[in-house]
């Protein structure tokens, strides 16, 4: 029981009213919370129809909603997040989950927790922060935003006795970005 705008393009948009763009013109039946291919196929040319859009300048930002990921019939398909890196031909992107309270950045994503450390590097940690340090005070206005790095292992590896990667990859990155004057602590 929704009321919302439907509009076949950006063009049609009505002002302070929730607009729907309509990206195929198929008669397809969608219900929502099931897992089936018609809702992957028509996830997916959603997901294209708006990545063609931000390329294009048509719209400025693009906020998704959860997807079934094994729905999408795309091989290799792990998310929206790299789907749109790949479509910008950029690895330079960053996940964020935000609130009111809160706007946390993943370095990772989608990869499993057992090999999270085989992709953690200096360069990858420190990139995330320059993107997340920019987008705090860009996107959110915020003058020197203050950036909290988590550890990976309990007790921050309690130096060496529960892991490594806090000394050897985490804090260097750390230090990179407060030698760069930004407020990082973890």
């Amino acid at each position: 029981d929704f009321s919302y705008n439907g509009i076949r393009s950006i063009e049609q948009i009505a002002m302070k009213r929730v607009n729907m763009v309509h990206t195929w013109e198929d008669e397809a039946e969608i219900r929502f919370g099931e897992e089936n291919e018609t809702g992957g196929k028509y996830a997916l040319l959603s997901l294209e129809a708006a990545v063609k859009d931000l390329k294009e300048g048509t719209i400025d930002a693009l906020v998704t909603a959860p997807l079934c990921k094994g729905n999408i019939p795309l091989p290799g398909f792990t998310g929206h997040t790299g789907f749109i890196g790949d479509a910008f031909g950029s690895n330079d992107y960053l996940m964020m989950l935000i609130s009111d309270e809160l706007k946390m950045a993943l370095v990772t994503e989608h990869v499993p927790v057992s090999e999270i450390a085989k992709h953690l590097t200096k360069e990858l940690i420190y990139s995330k922060i320059k993107i997340l340090h920019k987008s705090l005070s860009y996107d959110f206005g915020l003058d020197n935003p203050r950036i909290a790095v988590l550890a990976l292992n309990p007790h921050a590896g309690d130096k060496g006795a529960i892991g490594t990667e806090e000394e050897r990859v985490i804090l260097p990155a750390i230090k990179k970005a407060k030698d760069e004057n930004m407020l990082v602590m973890g």
